[in-house]
């Protein structure tokens, strides 16, 4: 699929260096971008939705040392 995105010419110039420094198109270096936020997003979604789990005592934490112990690493 094609996707249309504009930049700026200071944006664009901008990602072309990286490419270059990078050895990479500049397709690449859009995309991947892309990803990596789109990623670490959705990542922050579940750890508010998880923090805030456990701040209502739906969901309980223990250490990792007795998560070991629980699956026979010790």
């Amino acid at each position: 699929m094609t996707v249309s995105v504009r930049f700026s010419e200071s944006e664009l110039s901008r990602l072309r260096e990286y490419a270059l420094l990078y050895d990479t198109s500049l397709s690449d270096v859009i995309r991947e971008s892309t990803m990596k936020v789109v990623d670490d997003a959705l990542d922050i979604q579940l750890i508010e939705s998880a923090m805030d789990r456990i701040t209502k005592g739906e969901m309980k934490t223990i250490s990792l040392e007795k998560a070991g112990e629980e699956l026979g690493f010790k």
